[in-house]
């Protein structure tokens, strides 16, 4: 996806004003509950970047 000239470089607009949040927890959903082992939701851990 993020080829040159496509995404990035000199010619690259693409995703020019664009914003995406890509997340690679790690950990199975248990460890992002009250209870879990991180204690908070991924929702709530991703609230302030939500627009």
């Amino acid at each position: 996806m993020l080829e040159h000239d496509w995404a990035y470089g000199s010619k690259g607009y693409a995703l020019k004003g664009k914003f995406f949040q890509v997340i690679s927890s790690g950990g199975d959903g248990a460890s992002y509950q009250k209870e879990g082992f991180n204690e908070f939701s991924l929702k709530e851990l991703t609230a302030p970047f939500l627009v």
